[in-house]
């Protein structure tokens, strides 16, 4: 018996108001990796909550929504996206003094997303002039050949969609293991 697919993702809106609200889960679902990059427990361990109407919603608290940015934005849209680049960038603008970054650190070492996590911090920086540190992208940055190898002038500003062989390009120099790169490339040439 097959499994079937599921939804990771729903949009909500509140009778009478303007605006849609995004809802995503299992956000950092890869195909080489069996379960998601973050465990349900340490995610939704400590969140942060929202109201909308008469619901209080609860949210990624901003250590793990910082990551989950970062990541969606690298593994999910390939840095394509003002608008993800502006989310990335204001939740650092108004949260860097409070951020601990060596639990972030942590968690992305954890989550096995650290080489996102660096790009996506890189580009934030290097756009938009987020507020990063040097040290904590000297601390997160990529072996050198996956350095040389990232076409990073390319992915992030562009008039079209990704070509495919970009986007898996950029992908699998995203994995920083080199077992989930093994796993990415049997599960690229099986499921064919």
């Amino acid at each position: 018996m097959s499994e079937q697919p599921r939804d990771t993702a729903a949009e909500a809106t509140h009778p009478g108001q303007e605006g849609t609200v995004n809802f995503h889960w299992d956000a950092l679902m890869t195909v080489w990796e069996p379960r998601s990059h973050f465990s349900d427990d340490e995610i939704w361990a400590t969140p942060d909550c929202i109201r909308l109407g008469n619901c209080r919603i609860p949210i990624l608290n901003g250590e793990a929504l910082l990551v989950f940015l970062c990541v969606h934005f690298a593994f999910h849209h390939e840095f394509d996206g003002l608008l993800l680049l502006c989310n990335l960038y204001l939740l650092l603008r108004c949260d860097a003094e409070r951020i601990n970054w060596n639990r972030l650190i942590a968690i992305a070492s954890q989550c096995r997303c650290r080489t996102a996590f660096y790009y996506a911090l890189f580009f934030a920086k290097a756009v938009m002039a987020a507020p990063v540190r040097s040290d904590i992208l000297d601390r997160l940055r990529p072996p050198a050949l996956t350095q040389a190898l990232m076409p990073t002038g390319r992915p992030l500003f562009r008039d079209s969609i990704v070509p495919k062989m970009l986007e898996r390009h950029v992908k699998f120099l995203l994995i920083n293991s080199l077992e989930g790169r093994w796993r990415a490339f049997r599960v690229r040439f099986t499921v064919m």
